[in-house]
């Protein structure tokens, strides 16, 4: 029977109507940050690899946008003075800043880009673990689609003089399967794969964002020898 392939391609069109302006086309697949986390490509990556790199192993997923850091000038960095210890729940806040640093001779730096939507690289699994979601103190909607394993947050409205500052808060629920960001984000070691779009949805600036773990301690000198028999 065809039926069910027939599903999965109208499902797949949808998904890419729905996530871009624009559906997806050839793109620099290579970059670095633009690849998925490493459980995500185990999920998705068949026995015979394709020709070509599949459009949903790159992040943002089925989406046609500049993904280069520097061809904007904002950035997502994780908040530690507003993240914290909720009631059964850990608060991971991340803000938006302009850094800067970037050619105003492209679109995404001419200064008239403000941030309009944020994705991150998440775990499908971890859905049950987000309990809500804020942008700066007050909740929003958000859609945590599994099939594309990405956690998105629309509608934001920020201009370009009213994005720095913005706050997008995760809220973890702490007695799950994924009580922070080392089990959220596919990234792993406690970052977060980020994506921020501009209304247009082709500007998309991939970074890292999060707390990455200490590095493990010194190892202990050596004991001194035993004194010398007199």
């Amino acid at each position: 029977m065809r039926t069910p392939t027939l599903l999965v391609g109208a499902a797949l069109l949808l998904a890419t109507a729905l996530l871009c302006a624009t559906p997806a086309s050839a793109f620099d697949f290579q970059s670095v940050f633009g690849l998925r986390g490493a459980r995500t490509l185990r999920a998705v990556t068949s026995t015979t690899p394709p020709a070509t790199t599949s459009p949903a192993l790159v992040f943002p997923p089925l989406c046609n946008c500049d993904r280069r850091p520097r061809s904007s000038p904002f950035r997502m960095a994780l908040d530690l003075a507003t993240s914290g210890p909720e009631t059964g729940a850990q608060r991971y806040c991340f803000r938006v800043d302009n850094v800067g640093g970037c050619d105003p001779k492209l679109k995404c730096c001419n200064g008239q880009q403000g941030v309009e939507k944020v994705e991150f690289d998440v775990v499908a699994g971890c859905k049950s673990s987000l309990m809500k979601v804020t942008v700066d103190g007050v909740q929003r909607s958000y859609e945590y689609n599994t099939m594309l394993s990405v956690l998105r947050i629309t509608n934001l409205g920020r201009t370009p003089s009213s994005a720095p500052g913005t706050e997008v808060c995760l809220f973890l629920a702490a007695k799950s399967a994924c009580p922070g960001l080392a089990q959220l984000c596919t990234a792993g070691s406690g970052l977060c794969k980020n994506a921020l779009f501009n209304k247009d949805r082709d500007c998309c600036p991939v970074g890292l964002s999060g707390a990455a773990p200490p590095p493990p301690p010194s190892p202990s000198p050596p004991s001194p020898p035993p004194p010398s028999p007199s």
